[in-house]
């Protein structure tokens, strides 16, 4: 297999320069190249009306792709030529925050000069300091100043093609620091300069999004050890909430189908700070908070935890009001499910589609949210998740990386597709995808897979992987 594999890479490599002529030889050919699975859980008549998609493309140009049905275990091969440049690697652009001026990293030299702040924590743990390469002490904000200030930066996009500017926030934000309010406080040698790093003990996050009307939503939270907030009612609109501000974007920036998730092009938009507002109050009891943005862009997706259960509330994104609201788990779910009611970590996901929303708990479980005219409805709350593992690979310890690379609703089932690395019981890593659905019982079906190219890729190539509904027979 590995010979034939190294072979059709060659002639992969060879159709990138040959064009259309070439992909037609290519479909021929690769109808020999299907997925192999191993079904470690249920039966193929509960593999749901999905497909899995794994395209390769070459020079932005060829693709060939294989759709293998879990449902009928057959897999058809297609290819493309046409252009094909990547869409999964723009980001639209977000706002940051700095959680207080204590909040920093430098030479001590430097971040001493106009920071009267810094300057009192410095004194008070310089006495401390055994003049080590690395020493560490922690402090109560509130022992120093009376105020908590958070600062709102307009940042890049990652990848550096989308700049946001406006008027600085100055204090906007400020709260009373509560004591509690516990940091970190690191100095340590870097060559001759003594550097120090300040960071909050206490939980932090900020979340954006931005629409296809022209504004930045965000908001952010701070939380103690024990859950609880600062006092919002200095804040901007008089407590915590989402706040949103317009940005103006050049017209040629507006084209494309969904641009307001990013662009190839470089450019730069102008926000308005001074039109800043809190469209939407946070809930008393809220614990934490997170913002997503609906497929068309029409709907900011509120995510809240209150009282231990899961919230979503919707706001239209061209006026900011609240379109519709309801509770997607509740606290005694939670406990069932095994989950803590938060969204820390990197183990929340959320997967836009056409009409509907799949958020993803703790890597396994799926809730599924459809949309209508705004309103919205809770149409699944399952665990995907499978223990079960095929025989070629090590029950204990076994899996070495992990990520889930889309998810997908069938009008009955959920479907989550994972790329997996797997120790095999030859020692060797194994690169599989691994397939599970579930319905309303919990899981249904699970499949581990290993794609046609799973073996290698030309140098300018590219795997794209991806679920698809209607058994493959969507429109590319």
């Amino acid at each position: 297999m590995k010979g034939k594999a190294a072979a059709f890479m060659a002639v992969l490599a060879i159709a990138a320069a040959f064009g259309l002529g070439a992909g037609i030889y290519l479909e021929r050919s690769a109808s020999n190249y299907a997925f192999a699975g191993d079904i470690v859980y249920g039966e193929r008549d509960s593999a749901g009306d999905f497909a899995v998609s794994e395209s390769l493309v070459l020079s932005e140009h060829l693709r060939l792709s294989t759709l293998y049905s879990p449902a009928g275990g057959e897999s058809r091969a297609e290819s493309d030529w046409g252009s094909f440049p990547r869409t999964d690697i723009w980001r639209p652009p977000s706002v940051e925050f700095d959680f207080t001026e204590a909040e920093v990293a430098g030479d001590v030299e430097d971040l001493l000069q106009d920071n009267a702040l810094l300057r009192s924590i410095y004194e008070d743990i310089s006495q401390e300091y055994d003049g080590s390469d690395d020493f560490l002490a922690t402090f109560d904000l509130a022992d120093y100043t009376d105020t908590y200030t958070v600062t709102p930066v307009l940042g890049s996009m990652d990848d550096g093609y989308v700049d946001l500017r406006g008027e600085p926030f100055g204090d906007m934000f400020y709260m009373p620091a509560p004591e509690g309010s516990i940091y970190s406080c690191e100095l340590y040698r870097a060559g001759d300069r003594l550097r120090m790093l300040v960071t909050p003990l206490c939980t932090t996050r900020g979340e954006s999004a931005f629409t296809s009307e022209g504004y930045v939503y965000f908001t952010f939270s701070i939380a103690s050890e024990s859950g609880e907030h600062p006092d919002g009612s200095t804040l901007p609109g008089g407590g915590w909430g989402v706040w949103r501000m317009p940005c103006e974007f050049p017209e040629e920036a507006k084209s494309g189908e969904r641009w307001w998730t990013g662009t190839e092009e470089s450019y730069r938009a102008n926000c308005d700070t001074t039109a800043l507002e809190n469209v939407y109050l946070l809930p008393e009891n809220w614990q934490d908070v997170k913002l997503e943005l609906s497929y068309d862009g029409q709907l900011v997706l509120v995510l809240t935890v209150e009282d231990g259960a899961l919230y979503l509330t919707t706001l239209e994104s061209a006026s900011g009001e609240v379109v519709d609201r309801l509770e997607l788990i509740d606290s005694e779910r939670f406990a069932a499910l095994g989950l803590e009611a938060d969204f820390n970590g990197a183990a929340f996901r959320h997967f836009s589609k056409p009409g509907y929303s799949v958020f993803l708990l703790d890597g396994r479980v799926a809730v599924v949210v459809g949309y209508d005219a705004g309103n919205c409805e809770a149409l699944l709350v399952a665990d995907t998740g499978c223990d079960a593992r095929p025989d070629y690979v090590w029950e204990e310890n076994s899996i070495a990386y992990s990520l889930v690379l889309d998810c997908a609703w069938d009008g009955e089932r959920v479907a989550v597709l994972r790329e997996t690395t797997v120790r095999g019981r030859t020692d060797d890593y194994l690169h599989c995808l691994v397939l599970n659905v579930a319905g309303e019982d919990g899981l249904e079906y699970s499949e581990w897979l290993n794609g046609p190219f799973a073996l290698g890729q030309p140098g300018n190539g590219r795997l794209e992987r991806s679920l698809e509904t209607g058994g493959g027979q969507n429109e590319k």
